[in-house]
């Protein structure tokens, strides 16, 4: 029903970005990724200054294991964004998964300086302990990691995040 709708908008308002973005975001919903990729880069195509968007265009390509695409966007919200905290943190759990940790760090630092919250603090937590396991002798990680631990376990109690912690040592 509301794919019906907001192909009804677009026959109507075919300038309109927001309905193609809308119904974009409904193809995705029903598995058609390629048809939504479309509507988002048609958006684009009619503002290129849509936030949502580009971010929703680059979550598909990273879905798809697109990284360098999805990494052109990211990087390019960031830009234009500077505020936006997702992008940052998707670009460091990108590069956490291609197992480049410092890159994975420096963007998940800024994703946590924008908007902290559990789910950063627990990636960052995941990409310190990749950089301690790679033989690391950064002065004060264990005492890092341990202190992200305890912010989880203290302001985020029962949590999945805190559920997935071990090993935490208080000070």
């Amino acid at each position: 029903a509301s794919l019906l709708n907001f192909q009804k908008a677009i026959a109507l308002y075919p300038e309109y970005a927001s309905a193609y973005i809308a119904r974009g975001i409904t193809y995705y919903k029903l598995g058609n990724r390629e048809r939504s990729r479309d509507d988002f880069r048609y958006a684009l195509s009619l503002e290129s200054n849509l936030e949502i968007a580009s971010y929703n265009l680059g979550m598909i390509l990273y879905n798809d294991n697109l990284f360098k695409d999805a990494e052109s966007i990211f990087l390019d919200l960031t830009q234009k964004f500077p505020d936006f905290a997702d992008p940052y943190y998707h670009l460091g759990y990108m590069y956490y998964e291609q197992k480049d940790f410092v890159q994975a760090e420096k963007y998940i630092l800024t994703s946590l300086r924008l908007d902290r919250n559990p789910t950063t603090i627990y990636a960052y937590i995941k990409i310190l302990e990749q950089i301690r396991k790679s033989n690391s002798k950064r002065e004060g990680l264990d005492s890092l990691i341990q202190s992200l631990k305890k912010e989880i376990v203290e302001k985020y109690p029962n949590s999945s995040y805190e559920k997935n912690l071990s090993d935490i040592v208080f000070k």
